[in-house]
């Protein structure tokens, strides 16, 4: 919802960068609904400035899209859905002075859209669900091998008849594929990637699935789960993890050649006829629509490309990482500091209370330096059954948990906010710049704040005898 003025701000700016719009006002006239299509000559415009990468059918390669070359594309080419998307939405982001509508969410006008949402192909998307979801059925093998990457016929299928399998090898078949070029060009690489990444897990833990059944089956029949035979399936699990990981890699760079991608940050220049590392952290791969920066010609394509100089982003971490790493540790100090208070609430409970009584007297006491305190032991405690109906004795051993099971989306909300602010603040050139940076803070927060418990009770209060290593392992199980 927004003012009138605001309103024809929008429209004019989607206007002016290209788009086509089409308005539909709500029964009150509160908010508009606003449809965008981009003409093809934009698209085009678009493309060759993204330099989007196309399958060339005379080699099998793919080299950048260019609008000197649109006459040796086929007349009915169009790209994909996801590229289509991803275009528009370079379109709404980019700046003014770069042919852009400047509606970021970072800008004023753009914190006004109440949301942006793709429109589904129907014909499409039925298509695809046909062939994904109901692969069991008969008809989606007829022309097509069930584990082809594309819900489209297979030609050689086609050519030597087909004929569709039992239920049995459909169902074992197609649980185990899907089509990934289809996924791909409907909803974009990061999602197809994504399935790719459980189709490849799922393959491999077929064997280390066979291989527990046999080593539980053992710990079953010799009535000892603490079998000698655990190092060696702990060694097949390590060997197995290590196959998994470098196999995923193989088939990542498969489907990313195949698809036309970049991994590794390395970009192949014509003049040079090399691969080259340097002119991507320059000024070769395309930059983010947010990035800030001066234009300079880029001594390897001639273009004018927008550079920020580095020492300036190095100057700018001197403040972002002392806030990143002090938020970080202060979090964890307050969580190390709820912990320790409830352990020390519950010694008071059960050693200071009198026993099994109803501690009617107990008070709560919070102290802040309660974490540099020595932990008090629980390994003695006996729970009475009037502990049982004591809300007192529930809030000690439920409540903490659940106030920081409450406390860590927030923190961890606050966090992600304060992150993305940072990573503007540092102004990285690229999306994979942007993203990997914004991955290291969130993933740093995470890894140290949501094991604080592990931490406390594994170093901090575990003396190294058996009871403190029992004492320990209850004191995490009940806080999960």
């Amino acid at each position: 919802h927004f003012p009138l003025l605001p309103r024809v701000q929008i429209w004019s700016r989607l206007r002016q960068a290209g788009l086509e719009t089409q308005r539909i006002y709500s029964l009150d006239t509160s908010s508009i609904l606003l449809l965008l299509r981009c003409p093809r000559h934009r698209l085009h415009d678009v493309a060759e400035y993204l330099r989007l990468q196309l399958y060339c059918r005379r080699d099998g390669s793919y080299k950048p899209f260019s609008t000197q070359e649109t006459n040796e594309l086929p007349q009915n080419f169009v790209f994909s859905k996801s590229e289509r998307q991803s275009i528009i939405d370079f379109i709404i982001q980019s700046r003014i002075r770069d042919s852009g509508a400047e509606l970021g969410e970072g800008t004023a006008l753009g914190r006004q859209i109440k949301t942006r949402v793709p429109l589904h192909d129907k014909t499409e998307l039925e298509k695809l669900y046909d062939v994904w979801v109901c692969f069991w059925k008969k008809e989606n093998w007829m022309g097509r091998r069930g584990w082809s990457l594309s819900v489209e016929d297979d030609e050689d299928v086609r050519r030597n008849g087909s004929y569709a399998p039992g239920i049995v090898k459909r169902m074992v078949v197609g649980s185990f594929y899907q089509p990934l070029d289809s996924i791909k060009d409907y909803y974009g690489e990061g999602v197809a990637f994504y399935f790719t990444w459980i189709q490849h897990c799922s393959h491999h833990l077929i064997f280390l699935s066979i291989v527990g059944a046999i080593v539980f089956l053992i710990q079953i029949v010799s009535g000892n789960m603490d079998h000698p035979i655990r190092p060696y399936f702990s060694c097949v699990v390590m060997l197995w993890s290590f196959i998994v990981m470098v196999s995923w890699r193989r088939r990542a760079n498969e489907l990313a050649y195949r698809w036309g991608l970049r991994l590794g940050g390395y970009y192949y220049s014509q003049e040079t006829q090399m691969y080259d590392t340097d002119a991507v952290s320059g000024e070769m791969a395309p930059a983010r629509p947010l990035f800030r920066g001066d234009y300079r010609r880029d001594p390897i394509t001639q273009e004018w490309v927008l550079h920020y100089p580095p020492h300036r982003r190095y100057l700018k971490y001197l403040l972002s990482m002392p806030i990143t790493i002090g938020f970080t540790v202060g979090s964890l100090l307050g969580i190390l500091t709820v912990y320790a208070n409830r352990d020390r609430l519950l010694s008071r409970y059960f050693f200071d209370g009198g026993g099994g009584s109803a501690k009617e007297g107990f008070r709560f006491r919070f102290d802040i330096d309660a974490v540099l305190q020595p932990s008090p032991s629980l390994s003695s405690i006996h729970i009475h059954p009037n502990d049982l109906k004591n809300p007192t004795f529930w809030m000690l051993v439920g409540g903490f948990p659940l106030l920081l099971g409450i406390c860590l989306p927030l923190l961890n909300l606050l966090f992600m906010r304060l992150s993305v602010l940072l990573n503007d603040f540092e102004n990285y050139r690229t999306e994979s710049d942007y993203r990997n940076h914004l991955i290291v803070k969130v993933f740093s927060f995470r890894f140290v704040c949501y094991f604080a418990a592990l931490y406390y009770y594994s170093f901090l209060t575990n003396n190294g005898s058996d009871d403190g290593t029992t004492n320990g392992i209850v004191r995490v199980a009940a806080s999960l």
